[in-house]
């Protein structure tokens, strides 16, 4: 419904009448949308191996679902020796995580939070943070932190038409001899490449995939993906990859390359 200035200031109304058979699909469709009519769970997004720098602290994200995902708002809260509550860091995110990969998250001390309110031991979805922010150092409470969880606030399904999820290796294209390239200390960051070799007697172009980190049970720590143009048939092509933070070398023991998609080129 609407209005409109007549000459002489009157408004008159718009009436608009929407037929309800056009309405009821639309509602059915929307919900099977992966933008969900209500907060979509978080079940099977975790949180591993937070390890601390100088001035940061870092975790992986772990997406155990079969759909990629993006993770929009994470809270992190640390306890101290005797688990009581030591403070939280609560922060948006705008991270896509592929069904069953993981994504390596950098927190530095900035905008995080101090002041709580009083936290509940049956661990209820009652927000704990308090509307005071302050600053803090990680280091100052490094020390102080004997454990700490991960929740994820608000996330939501990409489109899955696009879900790769768990996808098996595309045959006639393969990767493998992932080297790690190290980069200025200073920086934190490295470098990696690895070979792609195409087995097949016809060139192939928009070969993609990704590059997954593994840690010692098996675990994504990390991903990649990359998108390489034409390789010849039957050749082996070196590719590099850049920034990935230096805690996922520490905590890799196994590494897995996919491809998820090529064509042929006549």
């Amino acid at each position: 419904m609407g209005s409109i200035l007549g000459e002489a200031n009157l408004n008159q109304n718009l009436n608009v009448a929407v037929p309800s058979s056009y309405l009821i699909p639309l509602v059915e469709r929307a919900k099977k949308e992966p933008m969900l009519l209500k907060p979509l769970s978080a079940d099977g997004v975790t949180g591993a191996h937070l390890t601390w720098g100088p001035n940061f602290y870092e975790f992986s994200l772990r997406n155990q679902r079969p759909e990629d995902i993006w993770v929009w708002r994470c809270l992190v809260l640390f306890y101290g020796k005797k688990g009581e509550l030591i403070c939280a860091d609560e922060f948006d995110l705008g991270t896509p995580i592929d069904g069953g990969d993981a994504s390596r998250e950098r927190r530095y001390s900035v905008s995080s939070i101090l002041s709580l309110k009083p936290y509940r031991p049956d661990r209820s979805t009652e927000d704990p943070i308090s509307d005071r922010w302050s600053f803090f150092n990680s280091s100052s409470i490094k020390s102080l932190v004997e454990n700490y969880e991960v929740r994820i606030l608000d996330l939501s399904i990409i489109n899955p038409n696009l879900s790769r999820g768990n996808s098996k290796n595309l045959e006639g294209v393969s990767g493998g001899n992932l080297t790690w390239l190290e980069d200025p200390p200073e920086v934190d960051l490295l470098s990696y490449t690895f070979s792609l070799h195409n087995q097949l007697s016809e060139a192939v172009d928009g070969v993609k995939g990704r590059v997954i980190f593994y840690d010692e049970k098996d675990d994504p720590i990390d991903s990649n993906t990359f998108n390489v143009p034409k390789i010849p048939a039957g050749k082996t092509v070196r590719v590099k990859k850049d920034t990935i933070l230096s805690s996922v070398k520490r905590l890799t023991k196994r590494v897995d390359i996919k491809i998820l998609d090529f064509k042929i080129v006549e």
